[in-house]
């Protein structure tokens, strides 16, 4: 893969004309009649700068260059008298953000030309606000999460690593680090018993300086709990509730209390099947719940229509499949989704057969899981069709020796991942699809009692996944999501839009 700190070259070029300090009594033109041409160029091949930079004024003139001087912001850096025209500008003493340059370029019979050019100073490599509920932490959660930010370079070598914690403003400067791009590791460490904890790395190859979103989730917040009753039960019957807020109860007895909703009012989704396990699934759909008593008893008798039934084949080069379908209360308006407990596999005969209710859904969002002998797929669909049976078509594959994996992916994916799980770490590092060689970034010594670092990294089970989400385009579009977004990549499946995935475990 290209190098991470590679720089696209750039040079920023304006001509203008002369501004002439005199002219002679018959107004005739200057005898300097080839329009001139200012170039500056900067030591960072681009108009983004930071550290002490390196400014270079190209300008030819007929009459010969006589000085050329450069200010930014008004204030004097230097005055060239000889080709090349360099100025050595300390950008560190500079606020990030834009500045001005202007170069006034006076030849050797006095004439002046004054141009002026747009510079960005960018010292800080890294800008982000922690979310005050990033962390888990007790009383509400049965532990205390811990949360580390380390940036690398294109060797993996470690730049600089900080813990954080909720509500954090980090703001990254490294003066001795002259890249422009490098990897983002965003870690948490997830310590579900005294025994046993969790650390999940994210790393974003590839980033430039300047603001960043890490990823996270953020659990919906119930607007309340409804109360209900029910007459007409069929004590031969067992029923299940579910509620906007993803969650699914037993009816037992007549009443049911502290049904969750996410938004109220609120559909409820009921279902019916009998004890014996004979005869099929049968529903309806209640409108109107809403948080607290609900004084109407609802009649379950109601409960009568047949779930559909359909069976499908699964696509060639899929053996296995998975379907989870969810109930959308409103087309495209995930605000309101509805577990409808469909989630069917078939192991042996390359079929899928499932149940959804026909009627009382705009739509649905479903998860679809296919397996094969070397790929495997993944396709979430947001869509009046309860599933979505067309993989990500394309080739992915990876090897890793050391630290340093070799990738190859092709096909309509926006970008890749290689995930490595060992033990009690979870890493997953983000590229380009282009991407060649994947560098895996060193463990910093602040995560000496985090993640283990004598980890044999060749033992880790790895897997080479390809991405397709409809809000971008390529990597570089991914990059600019995440910096607009509030949950980093999270963001890009929040809201249940569809995408899919493709992947394939390697033999590591």
């Amino acid at each position: 893969m290209k190098s991470i700190f590679l720089k696209a070259q750039f040079v920023l070029a304006i001509s203008t004309i002369f501004v002439l300090s005199s002219c002679s009594d018959q107004n005739e033109p200057s005898p300097n009649v080839i329009p001139p041409e200012v170039i500056l160029s900067t030591s960072t091949h681009s108009t983004t700068l930071w550290n002490t930079v390196k400014l270079t004024v190209t300008s030819t003139s007929d009459k010969g260059i006589d000085k050329v001087e450069l200010k930014i912001d008004g204030v004097a850096v230097g005055v060239s008298t000889t080709s090349p025209y360099e100025f050595s500008w300390d950008t560190r003493n500079a606020t990030d953000g834009l500045h001005t340059a202007t170069v006034t370029v006076t030849d050797k019979s006095g004439d002046e030309k004054i141009t002026e050019f747009k510079l960005t100073v960018q010292n800080t490599l890294l800008e982000t606000k922690i979310d005050a509920g990033m962390l888990r932490k007790k009383p509400d959660w049965g532990y205390d999460e811990r949360g580390f930010i380390f940036l690398s370079d294109e060797q993996g070598k470690v730049i600089i690593a900080q813990e954080f914690k909720n509500g954090d403003v980090i703001s990254v400067k490294v003066p001795s680090f002259e890249g422009a791009e490098f990897t983002i590791n965003e870690v948490i460490a997830t310590p579900w018993n005294a025994a046993y904890t969790l650390t999940t790395i994210t790393s974003t190859t590839h980033v430039g300086r300047g603001k960043w979103i890490l990823k996270k989730s953020t659990p919906g917040s119930s607007s309340g709990s409804a109360n209900v009753s029910f007459i007409n039960r069929d004590a031969n019957l067992d029923y299940l509730l579910h509620t906007n807020y993803l969650t699914s109860y037993f009816l037992n007895g007549t009443t049911a209390s502290a049904l969750n909703l996410l938004t109220s009012p609120s559909l409820l989704y009921v279902t019916s099947k009998p004890k014996d396990g004979s005869g099929m699934t049968k529903y309806h759909i209640f409108s109107s719940i809403v948080a607290g008593a609900n004084p109407n008893a609802l009649d379950l008798a109601l409960v009568n229509k047949d779930l559909t039934q359909e069976t499908i084949s699964l696509p060639e080069g899929r053996t296995k499949g998975s379907l989870n379908i969810y109930g959308l209360h409103t087309a495209n308006n995930t605000s309101q989704i509805y577990d409808i407990g469909a989630r069917y596999s078939d192991d042996t005969k390359g079929k899928l057969t499932f149940q959804y209710p026909a009627e009382g859904f705009t739509g649905f969002f479903a998860m679809m899981r296919l397996t094969g002998p070397e790929y495997s797929s993944y396709n979430a669909s947001n869509s009046k069709k309860p599933y979505d049976l067309v993989p990500l078509e394309g080739t992915l594959n990876a090897s890793l020796a050391g630290r340093k994996a070799t990738v190859s992916a092709t096909g309509a994916m926006d970008l890749i991942n290689l995930n490595l799980s060992h033990n009690h770490l979870n890493w997953t590092i983000f590229a380009e699809k282009s991407a060649t060689t994947i560098v895996v970034p060193e463990i910093p010594a602040i995560l000496n009692d985090v993640v283990n670092l004598n980890v044999d990294i060749t033992d880790a089970g790895l897997t080479i996944t390809g991405e397709d989400f409809p809000q971008i385009q390529d990597y570089k579009s991914y990059l600019d999501f995440v910096r607009a977004s509030t949950q980093g990549y999270n963001d890009l499946g929040a809201n249940y839009e569809g995408f899919k995935q493709l992947y394939k475990d390697i033999d590591n």
